[in-house]
């Protein structure tokens, strides 16, 4: 979800985006944009780095905004993904962002996974295409 986001980007200046994704980070430098690639273990099938590593670099890092990707938002608001990995890595970026913004599409509304990232009452935004 959150690579329907990085055409977007193109249209600011002076980002430096902080990712887990080593497919984000390819994209982005092709378009110029500065970014800081996190540590850790790297899973093919999701093409991003994840684990201990991460975790660890991440909660030395503030943001001003978090855009953060989920599997299910609830009926009753529960913010949820289906990888423990995925989740404590959000779950660190929501915490030490200034502004948080959950983004999602359209057939992850009314689905809840095992590991709970938050409630959406608790984001500053919800974007969902």
């Amino acid at each position: 979800t959150c690579a329907h986001l990085i055409p977007c980007l193109r249209h600011y200046e002076n980002l430096l985006i902080i990712t887990n994704s080593v497919q984000f980070m390819i994209a982005l430098s092709r378009m110029g944009i500065r970014c800081i690639l996190t540590g850790g273990e790297y899973s093919e099938q999701n093409k991003m780095l994840t684990g201990r590593s991460t975790d660890r670099f991440l909660r030395t890092l503030n943001a001003n905004i978090a855009f953060l990707a989920c599997d299910g938002i609830s009926e009753d608001g529960i913010v949820s993904v289906e990888d423990e990995n995925t989740a404590e890595i959000v779950r660190i970026g929501f915490e030490n962002s200034e502004k948080r913004i959950i983004l999602s599409d359209h057939t992850k509304l009314g689905r809840k996974y095992t590991y709970v990232i938050c409630h959406k009452d608790e984001a500053d935004d919800i974007l969902v295409i």
